[in-house]
This record gives C-alpha cells, structure tokens and sequence, in this order.
C-alpha cells in the first residue's frame, strides 16, 4: 500500500512559495479544498488545515478524501527571436540620447 501524502492530494492548496517570508516565521499552511471539508461560513473559504484534516473526522489518518493528482507537467519553453543589436556610440551610451 501506498503512503497518501496531503501534497500529491488533488485538493489541496497550497500556500504561494513567499508566503512565510511575509512576517519572517510561517504564516501560510496547505489547506485542504475538498468541497466536504470544513467551509468558513463567514468567508466562504477553507479553514482547515491539511495537518487538521488527517487528525479529524474528515478525512482521517486512512485519508478517505484522498484523490491522486495529475502529474506535474513543467510549461513548455518557446524560443525567442535573435534580435539585432543597436550599434550606439560611447558617448551616447554614457549620457543617452540628450547628449
């Protein structure tokens, strides 16, 4: 048997990578999005923590709500265009065009 992980679930959200630089300790967890996990009433956003969810009766230590995500797939490289360098002279260089 595998071992279900919170970060391979498809529902889960995780935090932007700069969020725990935001007060310099961590300040943004993953939290679980499955559409049965507990909902802010006021807000309307997930308030449970994918840690919470795994210790709770949601989801539990057997990970009930647990659904394999799509393979990471890295975006597609396209390659740029030569572009013709501008011949300037020093003195243009230096100052710019005012000179």
């Amino acid at each position: 048997m595998t071992t279900k992980l919170c970060k391979d679930c498809k529902h889960v959200k995780l935090p932007h990578p700069l969020a725990n630089f935001a007060y310099g300790h961590v300040v943004a967890f993953p939290m679980c999005a499955h559409p049965t996990a507990t909902v802010d009433p006021v807000y309307g956003h997930t308030v449970e923590k994918c840690e919470m969810a795994r210790m709770g009766p949601n989801c539990g230590p057997d990970a009930k709500l647990f659904e394999q995500a799509p393979p990471y797939e890295p975006p597609k490289l396209v390659p740029l265009e030569p572009v013709e360098p501008i011949r300037t002279g020093f003195l243009e260089r230096i100052f710019g065009r005012w000179f």
